[in-house]
């Protein structure tokens, strides 16, 4: 009996050692298995940090490899994929973590913040919008998505949510940030005007005097909306009033005022305008040009040049002014001083007043633009 019980105490003993050895097995190779996770996951963080891409993905992908729960690791593998041009497959990274269930709310942000980029780029802008409005009411990522949205509405053409986008801003309101509010109103007006609604049209081209009542394009704009309507001289007053307000930027509306005035027969306003322009600014070099063509039109080029020469010699701009003096001539039948080489030359290099340059892919128009046809650049 008594060797009996000394039998089952052994038994115990070793049952005991053998579970313990069995838990520090296990635990010895968890916790082997958890440095060697933790070491790929800092090794690819470096990688990233020092620019390294290809072992930063290999990192990467080790660590999701033997670690299905480290979803930071996805995102970066994911981030990496796409900024190396491979966006369907950081999309199907992305996606499939949206499917995911017990994930906090930090990382959802953070992998629809990632998703949305990914259809970005692949320039999918429905599903990015849906991406980012998933987050849009996140405090971390609400500033970070407003730049993307805002792109998105520009690209689509969808106008009336980007001028609520940044309705929505929070915090005062920048001239810059008002400046865009009444581009966006002057799109929407393009629209209606096109579909030869003027009234409609007009009244959001004056909406979007309110947020910038220097907006070029919106009094531009109202203007033809009266000329649809055949309210000639209300476009008149409109543009006129414009040039006394604004002498800068006055040139913009000269050649629909030129237009508006010949169609009257009302020639003497065209001169006067000008006149009234250099009076208060002698220095305008776009009144100065548009003056100068108006009198070779009518063939007073004694006039014209010395309007140019004056300018010239008060330190004008040389190249322009060079360019309509050489028209001078050339209209006065005066070869041997223009020169029909001179003047081609001229014309094809020096952008004369009435033609508008992008001054991002230099793109020329003889017509004013609010977004670039060439590069899609807005002014």
């Amino acid at each position: 009996m008594e060797n009996a019980t000394t039998a089952q105490i052994w038994l115990i003993v070793f049952l005991l050692a053998l579970a313990g050895y069995v838990i520090y097995f296990l635990y010895h190779r968890s916790t082997k298995k958890t440095q060697q996770e933790k070491k790929a996951y800092l090794l690819a963080l470096k990688y990233i940090a020092e620019n390294d891409t290809r072992r930063a993905i290999e990192k990467l992908k080790e660590t999701v490899r033997s670690d299905t729960g480290n979803i930071d690791a996805y995102v970066k593998l994911g981030d990496i994929l796409r900024r190396e041009g491979l966006v369907n497959n950081a999309v199907r990274i992305h996606k499939d973590l949206t499917l995911r269930g017990n994930i906090n709310a930090h990382d959802k942000a953070k992998i629809w913040y990632s998703l949305g980029l990914d259809y970005l780029a692949a320039l999918k802008f429905d599903k990015a919008e849906k991406c980012f409005l998933e987050i849009k009411n996140n405090k971390e990522y609400a500033e970070r998505i407003f730049p993307h949205l805002q792109k998105i509405y520009e690209k689509t053409e969808a106008y009336d949510k980007a001028f609520n986008l940044l309705k929505e801003k929070s915090g005062p309101e920048s001239q810059q940030l008002k400046h865009r509010m009444a581009v966006y109103k002057v799109f929407e007006g393009q629209k209606i005007l096109a579909q030869k609604d003027g009234k409609k049209a007009r009244l959001i081209f004056k909406e979007a005097l309110k947020y910038d009542p220097a907006c070029l394009f919106a009094h531009l704009y109202i203007g033809d909306s009266y000329i649809l309507d055949e309210r000639r001289d209300d476009a008149i007053e409109v543009w006129r009033n414009f040039c006394r307000k604004f002498p800068d930027d006055s040139y913009v509306m000269f050649s629909r005022l030129e237009k508006a005035w010949y169609d009257k027969g009302q020639f003497n306003k065209i001169e006067e305008l000008y006149d009234s322009i250099l009076k208060e600014d002698a220095e305008n070099i776009h009144a100065t040009l548009a003056l100068s063509r108006f009198l070779r039109k009518k063939g007073e080029f004694d006039t014209a040049l010395a309007l140019v020469n004056d300018r010239l010699a008060n330190g004008g701009n040389q190249d322009l002014l060079q360019a309509e003096l050489a028209r001078i001539h050339w209209d006065s039948d005066n070869f041997e001083q223009a020169g029909k080489t001179a003047l081609s030359l001229l014309d094809k290099h020096i952008a004369g007043d009435e033609t508008y340059l992008c001054s991002a892919c230099s793109y020329r128009s003889d017509e004013p633009f609010l977004k670039c046809p060439q590069c899609g650049r807005i002014v």
